[in-house]
């Protein structure tokens, strides 16, 4: 039996989700070109390892700050192409900065901007979630997350090599002009999703269109009969005359919003996300997160002081650890009983849904 033709949107999505996902192909690579000389870049300028520590610090305030702005200016202003476009741009500008770079200040002015600007993965998620349909999202997120891994994996290794033979600003160039090519392909081939800031339509008072119009015939006189006496016309003039609407209701003046009040609603909305297994679960990530990016901020220097290591030995130690955290995914995930995924504290995603139990049963 032959599948069904799929529909001319449907085709027009599929195309649009390969476009997605090539473009975060692309992004992925340019960032992990870079990755292992980046290192060397802030040797190159000086920097000691107290200052690098805290342009950590001030490159993850910038991606918290910018998180949060892009989300906004996303649903509400610019659309979600219109975003790509800006951190696609935006992280043109950055990782050209890094390689052009000659000081301490130019290179934290770079990473303030890939902070604000580069929220490709939340908009690149977003978009796909409206393109794809249930039965599709779930093979179409684990192809993201597959592209992504991918180019991770890859552009480290050739980022190191390009690093090694041709000097450290080259992939920072490369990063740029794939970024570059993203620009190009959203603005060319993504249909624009930009809020519509159109006011809502009257429906106030006005003629009824689509009450029934007074039939001539129906009231017209007889032929000597007596219903076109006065009281049976009368009463067809009111069995079709149009039903009056009520005056529209007078809307409520709205209640002035203060600073104080979006900011305690935020703070309960904030602090709600907190309450419960959901909450306790929460904040064991963030602790765990905290402590993950405390190491890793220093990491990389203590690999290179410690071993002497180049450019290109980075990269294919990052590619080698990327390999050793995907093989346990990869050939252990469907070992996992089936009842698992019913434990809270084992799996966390089903606590975003009410329909799911909400405590382990085993």
């Amino acid at each position: 039996m032959k599948a069904p033709p799929s529909s001319p949107a449907d085709s027009s999505n599929a195309k649009h989700i390969n476009l997605i996902l090539l473009t975060v192909f692309l992004d992925m690579v340019g960032v992990a070109l870079v990755v292992p000389s980046l290192i060397f870049r802030w040797k190159d300028v000086g920097i000691s390892t107290e200052r690098l520590g805290a342009v950590q610090s001030i490159y993850s305030v910038a991606q918290l700050v910018g998180g949060m702005a892009i989300g906004y200016l996303g649903d509400r202003v610019l659309g979600r192409k219109d975003v790509l476009l800006l951190s696609f741009g935006g992280s043109a500008v950055s990782y050209w900065l890094v390689g052009t770079a000659d000081s301490v200040e130019l290179l934290v002015l770079s990473r303030v901007i890939v902070g604000l600007v580069k929220q490709t993965m939340t908009c690149a998620s977003a978009l796909l979630t409206r393109l794809s349909s249930d039965a599709t999202r779930a093979q179409i997120f684990g192809r993201l997350s597959s592209a992504s891994t991918a180019a991770f994996l890859a552009g480290q290794s050739v980022g190191g090599v390009l690093s090694s033979r041709f000097g450290r600003r080259v992939p920072c160039y490369v990063a740029s002009a794939l970024f570059l090519v993203n620009v190009v392909l959203i603005a060319c081939f993504l249909p624009n999703d930009r809020p519509s800031r159109k006011p809502p339509a009257d429906n106030g008072a006005g003629p009824d269109a689509s009450a029934p119009a007074a039939d001539s015939n129906s009231c017209g006189g007889g032929s000597g009969s007596s219903s076109g006496s006065a009281e049976s016309s009368a009463a067809l003039a009111m069995k079709f005359a149009p039903t009056p609407r009520p005056p529209p209701a007078t809307p409520a003046a709205p209640v002035p919003s203060t600073w104080h009040s979006r900011l305690v609603s935020n703070l309960g909305g904030f602090a709600s996300a907190f309450r419960g297994v959901g909450g306790r679960v929460l904040t064991l990530r963030l602790l765990y997160a905290f402590l993950m990016r405390s190491t890793y901020a220093l990491h990389s220097v203590y690999e290179t002081q410690r071993w002497d290591l180049t450019p290109a030995d980075t990269g294919f130690l990052s590619s080698y650890k990327q390999v050793n955290a995907m093989l346990p995914s990869a050939t252990e995930c469907h070992r996992v009983p089936p009842s698992a995924t019913e434990c809270p504290v084992c799996h966390p995603v089903p606590l975003i849904s009410s329909q799911l139990p909400q405590r382990c049963e085993r």
